[in-house]
């Protein structure tokens, strides 16, 4: 039974935006985890009380999975069709498209934020906010790799899917 030439060509974009979203979740968790880690060892050394974070999260691990399937769906489509039509088809243009929608939502997160407006401007608010972006950053880097290697093994296995049926 022969597979019309259409059906192969077919590109799976719900798989590879799944593994987008599975490895924005992971990244992004992860870096909270270390950065909670090397806050609470700061403020142990400087005699503080740690453990500030935690039940955040707590909340990211659970919610976490949900949030980032709907974000990376409803943002990384777009990405996926931007790059399809700009003819991208590296890994490094995945992750610089990947780390432009990153920071575009990490800004549009910070902005939608209600930080008090009236606090003062000092070296640890901004790197804070700095800190804040780049996880969005790196994490969308990430997320289009991964987007970029679910379709690159699936062109990889048609390929070879198409020779074995041509034989």
């Amino acid at each position: 039974m022969t597979v019309p030439a259409r059906q192969m060509e077919k590109r799976h974009l719900g798989y590879a935006l799944f593994a987008a979203s599975l490895t924005a979740w992971i990244t992004y968790f992860g870096m909270a985890l270390f950065l909670e880690a090397v806050l609470n060892t700061i403020s142990a050394i400087s005699g503080e009380d740690g453990q500030k974070g935690s039940s955040v999260l707590v909340l990211a691990a659970i919610f976490g999975v949900p949030v980032v399937l709907v974000v990376c769906f409803v943002a990384g489509l777009p990405a996926l069709v931007l790059a399809e039509l700009l003819k991208l088809t590296k890994w490094w243009q995945a992750a610089l498209v990947g780390m432009g929608v990153g920071l575009l939502f990490g800004l549009g997160v910070s902005a939608m934020s209600r930080a008090p407006v009236s606090a003062p401007i000092d070296f640890a608010r901004i790197l804070g906010f700095a800190m804040f972006v780049a996880m969005f950053v790196l994490t969308g880097a990430c997320a289009g790799v991964a987007a970029w290697a679910s379709l690159w093994l699936d062109r990889r296995h048609a390929g070879k899917r198409r020779k074995v049926e041509a034989e």
